[in-house]
């Protein structure tokens, strides 16, 4: 907050108080910075994908709530995430949070599309883009979803 108020037109500050506003579980402050950075600024990639991450955090961690409320939630963090991949869509940290919250949404639902959609928009963005750290991802997403899967047998 110091460094914001020094430069208050910075977003890198932002970006990283945002950040660990939603790491540290202050869902509501995180909220609230955000709804100012595009008040401010106008969203970016990175505010995109805090969006989407602040909801999937807050359907996975608030206490106290029902199945069938996560699931909304996490729900409404898909449109958003659809949302920033027509915008950006061979953003590989959009799509790291796409994956997340299909695994979440697996683990609520055993709905399986929503994760199926992110590792094909996935692999369709190493396609085009050939970075290998989406291929990293591509790796790290398709064992934790086997594993899941083998879980339940």
């Amino acid at each position: 907050r110091k460094m914001i108020s020094i430069a208050p037109g910075e977003r890198l500050p932002r970006h990283r108080l945002i950040r660990n506003m939603i790491d540290l579980g202050e869902f509501d402050k995180a909220e609230t910075e955000i709804r100012i950075f595009d008040k401010d600024f106008k969203s970016d990639s990175a505010i995109m994908r805090y969006k989407v991450s602040l909801l999937t955090a807050r359907a996975v961690n608030t206490p106290g709530i029902m199945t069938e409320d996560r699931i909304t939630i996490l729900r409404e963090a898909e449109k958003v995430a659809i949302i920033a991949l027509q915008r950006y869509p061979d953003h590989k940290y959009i799509l790291s949070s796409y994956c997340s919250l299909g695994l979440e949404l697996y683990r609520k639902s055993k709905d399986i599309t929503v994760f199926d959609d992110a590792i094909t928009r996935l692999k369709q963005a190493e396609e085009r883009t050939s970075d290998p750290e989406i291929s990293k991802l591509i790796l790290k997403f398709e064992r934790i979803i086997t594993g899941q899967l083998g879980s339940e047998e």
